[in-house]
């Protein structure tokens, strides 16, 4: 099915975006991006958890931020992507960062903090929390710091910390660059809405369209050359090399099952999307993958190992698996595949949009929960 672009030309950089230090790149800037304000949701002066206006707090010290690139009035607007956390942020209550050299700045950063506030560890690397490059005691004292309200960060690998929440990753934006904006994005945003639409209704209509088979499982091309940065011991799932998974599920279900080995363009891959209702994503480097939120976005439904990531699925159609070959096998994907489409009403393809995730984590961030 294909929908008409949406001019989506709604973006600009604020005139009065905050100033962090170039550095000294040919296509670095010196702003950090702003949604448009006639498009970004806000709280009025008197909602719960605003905080008034007074020469006491009319400022924090911004933390340190990354090389940006140059397309900063480039939106992935509605799609998911690191990116588009930066149209969130106030630069107040709320902060976009990342990771690197975290552990020396951030608790002295917090320490100076005059109120609690909320981080997005911003990720184009597959970074983990806690990970190499923030030690598991450092991360302790940053989430029991008590100007610390909420920590959002993308491939979290605790669950026991109630500030610690999961991040989506979102759709693949960049291919040769890992800096904020350093990739257009324009073109791709046309192309999705002409693939699969620009709203939740577009995704609802995709996932009961007739012209997907029910019963299938795709197991999309994938390098399978990937060092992954978390515990694969979690559970066979996620143990399970991604180069063994296709003739794993051609044993257990082999009329269900169908592998692409060879490569495809980026209209041949999502025409191929919305052939199957199943399409198995493993984890890679990371826990979470963009494969599992383009799946979504497609309307199918993305067959996902369990790990710490669980609850950014609550509410989406999202197959949990410990063990692909004693849960993925053809009386299961018929039994699932009922379920799933009973259920279609339940599920909130809002979160499959940027949309859905900025109202969610500003309720959750302004106090509004």
């Amino acid at each position: 099915m294909l929908f008409h672009f949406l001019d989506l030309s709604i973006y600009r950089v604020s005139d009065n975006a905050t100033s962090i230090t170039a550095q000294g790149h040919s296509e670095s800037v010196t702003m950090i991006p702003t949604l448009d304000p006639s498009r970004q949701p806000t709280l009025s002066p008197t909602s719960p958890g605003s905080i008034p206006s007074t020469p006491e707090n009319l400022h924090i010290e911004m933390p340190p931020q990354p090389k940006f690139g140059r397309f900063l009035n480039d939106s992935s607007w509605p799609y998911l992507s690191q990116d588009i956390w930066y149209e969130l942020v106030d630069n107040n209550q709320t902060f976009a960062t990342n990771s690197d050299g975290m552990e020396q700045w951030l608790l002295p950063w917090l320490d100076k903090a005059p109120w609690p506030v909320t981080i997005l560890e911003i990720n184009h690397n597959d970074h983990h929390f806690p990970s190499h490059i923030i030690s598991d005691s450092v991360a302790e004292e940053i989430l029991r710091h008590p100007k610390l309200k909420w920590f959002y960060a993308v491939n979290r690998l605790w669950t026991h910390h109630a500030k610690l929440r999961p991040l989506p990753l979102g759709l693949k934006w960049l291919h040769k660059h890992r800096h904020p904006f350093s990739e257009y994005k324009h073109d791709h945003v046309r192309e999705l809405s002409q693939w699969v639409g620009t709203t939740a209704d577009h995704v609802k209509q995709n996932f009961l369209s007739q012209h997907r088979n029910r019963s299938s499982v795709w197991i999309r091309p994938s390098s399978n050359r990937v060092h992954a940065l978390y515990n694969k011991s979690i559970n066979a799932a996620l143990s399970l090399p991604r180069s063994q998974l296709c003739s794993v599920l051609k044993e257990a279900a082999p009329l269900h099952t169908t592998c692409n080995n060879e490569m495809m363009n980026a209209a041949e891959y999502w025409k191929e999307l919305q052939k199957h209702l199943f399409v198995a994503s493993p984890a890679g480097r990371g826990l979470d993958t963009h494969a599992t939120w383009e799946i979504l976005l497609s309307g199918g439904v993305p067959i996902v190992p369990h790990s710490p990531l669980d609850p950014l699925f609550d509410n989406l159609p999202v197959w949990l698996v410990h063990d692909w070959v004693k849960e993925v096998n053809p009386s299961s994907i018929i039994q699932k595949a009922k379920e799933f489409i009973d259920r279609v009403d339940d599920f909130h393809f809002d979160k499959v949009f940027a949309k859905g995730w900025i109202e969610e984590i500003r309720k959750v961030a302004f106090g509004k929960e």
